[in-house]
């Protein structure tokens, strides 16, 4: 354990000193994107042959707002992702289908390094898919994989988390939040990834939703990690049809927890009985998901400049009335910009409101920034801030959803109501 973690220790250390150092998305900068750029992965969306073969299939994914896409499997798709302007996750199973309970570096190292040769140089290739939903007992193996990648190509080596709901035989003999520090301390990949779908169809959110959140942002300030998480872009089993509301909740409230990417499950439809309502079809047509997906994704492309420097200070919710808090999530401390939030409206049960806020600062500027998000999917909100003293901005401006332009926020310009599952990021000048 001691040689692995030094060695792991190391290849952070080196990384660092390409990555880390300056401002801004360390998985921007992994990734090859532009700093207004923002992650936006289409997890499972190569998958309609010969479809996927074809440029313009990448270019309608890229105007739904993708930035990425997965899984890549040979040169084709790579070529015409490129040629669209995108770029993909490579997989292969040389080094994504191992046995991660006999780790051996030496052969990994010598299996991957033709593949290395081949894409380190090619920027269409954002990473190398290495493993979804890894138990605790295969985090060891993965260690040299991603060291070995990240050696041989600099590029991202993707591996994904269980969320907190999975069965708890996956995580033992640790704790779901044990088991995501294990690997954010010794893999040393700057990012993980989780998955977890919240919406379902009797109109029930799953209660893990913001503690999964909480668990990634905790470990990743932690450890000095960035995180990724993955929303649900297709109804299947139990799960609700998706919406904007639905969609557009799930993303910001990762965003306001200080998510630095952001991935959709899945772009396509599998063709599958049970599985349906994803924004394409199994004959590659869009469906309304997709224009519901588009401006989601496109709002947080227009806010990349702005979000890939947000450094997170703290997140808290506003809960009315208190008991609907089944999660028990963390209420605003003694040192937050705001104490409370009031709602001027005729339902006595409604005043407040039901919000995240997440406080940012900017790497660059010191600005302070906030993301808010209305957690109602049934009714829009005031927002109405209560100020901590000597906290209170001398001007509160909204960046527009699709312009770079920053707006008075408030009453007077009827600018502070969200709709359901709606966000807003605010420039707060002091």
């Amino acid at each position: 354990m001691m040689r692995k973690s030094f060695w792991a220790a190391c290849g952070v250390y080196l990384l660092s000193t390409l990555l880390w150092a300056g401002e801004g998305s360390v998985s921007v900068k992994l990734l090859g994107l532009n700093d207004d750029q923002f992650p936006i992965l289409a997890w499972g969306g190569i998958t309609l042959e010969p479809l996927v073969r074809q440029p313009d299939y990448y270019r309608e994914m890229r105007a739904c707002g993708f930035t990425i896409a997965s899984l890549a499997g040979n040169d084709e798709q790579i070529d015409a992702a490129r040629e669209a302007g995108m770029k993909v996750l490579f997989g292969n199973s040389a080094f994504s289908n191992r046995d991660w309970m006999k780790p051996d570096a030496e052969a990994w190292a010598k299996d991957f390094a033709p593949f290395a040769e081949k894409y380190k140089d090619d920027p269409a290739v954002a990473g190398f898919y290495v493993k979804d939903e890894p138990q605790t007992t295969e985090l060891d193996g993965l260690v040299p994989m991603a060291q070995t990648i990240l050696d041989q190509s600099g590029k991202l080596p993707y591996i994904n988390l269980y969320p907190l709901s999975a069965n708890i035989m996956h995580f033992l003999p640790l704790t779901y939040a044990e088991h995501v520090e294990k690997f954010m301390r010794e893999n040393p990949s700057p990012v993980a990834s989780f998955d977890q779908y919240v919406f379902f169809e009797d109109g029930q959110i799953r209660e893990t939703f913001y503690t999964n959140f909480k668990i990634f942002r905790d470990a990743a300030l932690k450890y000095d990690k960035e995180w990724w998480y993955i929303g649900l872009s297709i109804a299947h089993r139990h799960y609700a049809v998706p919406t904007y509301a639905k969609m557009n909740l799930a993303a910001f409230a990762a965003l306001a927890y200080g998510a630095r990417g952001i991935s959709w499950f899945k772009y396509s439809d599998i063709g599958r009985p049970g599985w349906w309502a994803a924004p394409l079809t199994p004959f590659g047509e869009k469906t309304p998901v997709w224009f519901d997906l588009q401006r989601v994704n496109r709002s947080i492309q227009n806010y990349a400049y702005v979000l890939n420097h947000l450094k997170s200070d703290r997140v808290y919710h506003f809960i009315t009335p208190a008991t609907n808090n089944p999660e028990r999530s963390d209420g605003p401390d003694a040192d937050s910009l705001i104490s409370s939030v009031v709602n001027i409206g005729k339902d006595p049960f409604r005043t407040g409101g039901n919000w995240i806020v997440g406080e940012f600062t900017h790497d660059q500027t010191g600005d302070r920034y906030m993301i808010v998000v209305n957690k109602d999917l049934d009714r829009t909100s005031e927002f109405i801030p209560v100020w901590r003293e000597g906290k209170k901005p001398k001007e509160i401006r909204y960046i527009q959803e699709a312009s770079h332009n920053e707006t008075p926020f408030g009453r007077s310009t009827d600018s502070d109501i969200l709709e359901p599952g709606g966000s807003v990021i605010l420039h707060l000048i002091y």
